[in-house]
């Protein structure tokens, strides 16, 4: 594998820093532009009686407005809501603003806004797709009991984008100062292993879930696990807050298996997430200046960065573009630590996935020595980093590089199926 690291030596320091190429000195020859980024959602509360949305036409609408206005990422559609994130051009943010703003559905949706200066958006395309759910969590909140999970009438439009069912809101400047007040509630990270290990709230409980489908059988399981004499008290969190809307919906309506009482007796989620949280207290005990747009002067509670699900990969204090990078063998994020690991092939593997096969027996995690054709995949790995290197160079979209690049490779071969042919004649 030596011989093969050589190739493609690990980057250096300012790479990890700006991992999608962006020079911030403004060396580069390609200027750089200025993005809004939106994450947002919204669960509807609609009676019975209104009946399923026309979710195509919806689609349409919402493709037509992200044409307009240049957006790029994912929404969620369903006939309980939206949820994504999006990119677009600074100057296009307070039009999209004004378009939910003012949408007959998405009035009072959460929203919550970001930047990024760089080459291109973070994302690389628009998508809008429709699903039953705008969030999964592999339970149906509406069969289970005390309501049922059903909205009534009188409870529609609002203007809460908010779950009907969930639990009781903690805003961000309020959070670390509940938890001195009330010693006595159970902090519950909601997200995935991966994400915890990149950052959390001291104190908090991992579940060591790998989906957000295996959380409902941890909480179950910990709400039953009580030596108290009475149900206990949780707050969640996530990064957004769109899972904890459902989470604590959940947590509401789980019942104790013997008595039937309640499992929880209180259940408290954190307003807006850890983007809200580091948007305007910060992370690691960062004392925020006195000129700062943000709230309020306190030390943090969260250490590390939070993962996004996007190429920013994490974000730390004020939603400022974090440290973490991906990696492109086994898509786990990867610290500088990691990066500068022998074993770090950029583009190709990190020290977690070196040594696994490419194959489909590889999912067991079990290390052996690579065979040729897992070394002949390490090189077309390494030459399409190759590529990618030369077309940030060029300035040229990555898109186009690779349709060159499998055009290449598929005239290679017809050149070589027809001198074979040739030959064999």
């Amino acid at each position: 594998m030596t011989d093969l690291q050589t190739v493609l030596p690990p980057p250096a320091n300012n790479v990890i820093d700006n991992v999608d190429g962006d020079d911030d000195d403004g060396s580069s020859t390609i200027a750089t532009k200025q993005f809004s980024i939106l994450a947002l959602y919204k669960f509807l509360r609609r009676g019975k009686s209104q009946g399923p949305l026309d979710l195509p036409e919806l689609k349409t609408e919402l493709l037509e407005m992200a044409s307009k206005f240049e957006l790029k990422g994912t929404l969620l559609i369903a006939n309980e809501g939206i949820n994504g994130t999006v990119c677009m051009p600074k100057e296009h943010a307070a039009e999209v603003e004004l378009f939910f703003g003012n949408h007959e559905l998405y009035s009072g949706i959460r929203m919550r806004w970001s930047n990024h200066t760089g080459k291109d958006a973070v994302f690389h395309r628009m998508f809008v797709k429709i699903k039953k759910e705008i969030v999964s969590m592999g339970v149906h909140l509406e069969t289970m009991t005390a309501g049922g999970g059903e909205v009534h009438e009188q409870d529609c439009d609002d203007g809460n984008p908010g779950h009907p069912l969930a639990g009781d809101y903690i805003s961000a400047n309020n959070w670390d100062d509940f938890f001195k007040k009330n010693p006595d509630v159970d902090l519950i990270d909601c997200r995935n292993s991966y994400e915890v290990g990149m950052g959390t709230f001291t104190g908090a409980i991992d579940p060591g879930t790998d989906s957000f489908t295996q959380l409902p059988s941890w909480l179950e399981n910990f709400g039953h696990c009580n030596e108290r004499s009475k149900p206990k008290k949780i707050a969640m969190f996530c990064t957004g807050g769109i899972r904890c809307e459902k989470a604590t919906a959940l947590a509401k309506l789980m019942k104790h298996k013997e008595s039937g009482e309640p499992l929880f007796q209180n259940v408290y989620h954190l307003e807006g997430g850890i983007l809200s949280y580091l948007d305007k207290v910060g992370s690691t005990n960062e004392v925020v200046d006195s000129n700062s747009s943000r709230d309020h002067l306190k030390k943090s509670s969260f250490i590390g960065e939070c993962f996004v699900f996007d190429q920013r990969v994490s974000v730390g204090s004020g939603l400022k573009r974090g440290t973490y990078t991906l990696c492109h063998g086994c898509r786990a994020p990867l610290s500088k630590d990691n990066v500068h690991h022998p074993t770090f092939i950029r583009g190709v593997q990190c020290k977690d996935c070196c040594n696994i096969s490419v194959d489909e027996s590889s999912a067991s995690g079990t290390k052996r020595q690579l065979s040729s054709s897992d070394k002949k995949h390490m090189e077309r790995q390494i030459e399409r980093q190759r590529q990618f290197e030369i077309s940030q160079e060029k300035g040229e979209r990555w898109g186009d590089t690779c349709k060159n690049f499998a055009l290449d490779a598929e005239n290679k071969w017809r050149s070589i199926m027809c001198k074979s042919k040739i030959d064999k004649s």
